[in-house]
């Protein structure tokens, strides 16, 4: 294989992962209704829950039920997440499987090495 080839090859399955990445990382987005660059950022309940009770002065029996009602939405979105989450990370490992089926044996080292550290780096984020 000449080095013209490594490269371009390599440059492939670096733009790949990145493309695989943002996709795993938009999917996540959706379905937690965050985002990992604090643009859309978590649901602020605190926040929520306060500019409700200021700008439509909501009585103390309201503000009950608005908690009640947004309980409930937490517990129908962790549910949602519970059965989407097995077919992101299918779609996940079909592409990481196609990506290492065009790698030669020396790239899947370089790839599971890279993809050890993705992961973990993930998994920092989501633990903030």
């Amino acid at each position: 294989m000449t080095r013209e080839v490594k490269t371009i090859v390599l440059s492939l399955v670096f733009a790949l992962g990145v493309a695989t990445g943002a996709l795993g990382l938009r999917l996540y987005e959706r379905a937690s209704g965050g985002s990992a660059d604090g643009r859309g950022g978590r649901f602020d309940r605190a926040r929520y829950v306060s500019r409700l009770t200021k700008d439509l002065r909501l009585t103390a029996d309201q503000g009950r039920q608005l908690d009640r009602i947004l309980d409930d939405t937490r517990a129908d979105f962790m549910k949602v997440r519970e059965t989407v989450q097995p077919q992101i990370q299918e779609i996940k490992g079909r592409a990481r499987g196609r990506i290492r089926e065009m790698l030669t044996p020396d790239q899947q080292e370089r790839f599971e090495a890279f993809l050890k550290e993705w992961d973990a780096e993930k998994q920092r984020r989501s633990e903030r």
